[in-house]
Formats: C-alpha cells, sequence, structure tokens
C-alpha cells in the first residue's frame, strides 16, 4: 500500500490536523484508503472511503489527498483522546 500524509489547517477552526493515509487501487477502477486523524499527540478520529478512479485520469495519490482534506474541512472533531500513557511513545505534557 502507498501512503500519503501530512499537515491541515482546518477550515473555518484553524485548528492544525495531521493525517496519515494508506491507499491502494483496487480492481484498477477504485481506490480504497484508511487514514488516522491526529491533532498533535490527541487522536481525534479515524476515516476510510472508497472512491472511482480512472487510471487515464488524476493521480490516485491526488484523488486520495483531495478527498482526505475534504473529510478534515467539513467534520467537526471534538476533543482528542490523549495516547495511554503506558504507550512506549508517551512523553506527558510538555
Amino acid at each position: 500500500m502507498a501512503t500519503l500524509g501530512g499537515k491541515h489547517l482546518q477550515a473555518g477552526t484553524g485548528r492544525e490536523l495531521t493525517y496519515w493515509c494508506a491507499y491502494e487501487v483496487v480492481g484498477g477502477t477504485s481506490i480504497f484508503y484508511v487514514a488516522v486523524i491526529n491533532e498533535g499527540m490527541s487522536l481525534l478520529g479515524q476515516h476510510e472511503a472508497t472512491l472511482r478512479y480512472d487510471p487515464k485520469g488524476i493521480p490516485a495519490k491526488a484523488i486520495g489527498r483531495t478527498n482526505i482534506l475534504q473529510h478534515l474541512n467539513r467534520t467537526a472533531f471534538g476533543e482528542g483522546q490523549l495516547p495511554d500513557p503506558q504507550w512506549m511513545g508517551w512523553y506527558g505534557p510538555y
């Protein structure tokens, strides 16, 4: 699976969201992706979608990025959940 990710300022709120997404072309005409959305260390949610795809048209990566960014802008995320303190990557509040 290919991946993409980055940071995005949410329209209307100005929150800086981080997303990571894994996607794959399925059957030559569809793209399936799964994304994880964070704000800092806090997990806000996950999102998955299956999109139509034309291999002779827009690249799969661009279609996936456009769809995930639209999802980030139109979703009202609540307060995120911090990771379990026993998680090895957890360093506590800054």
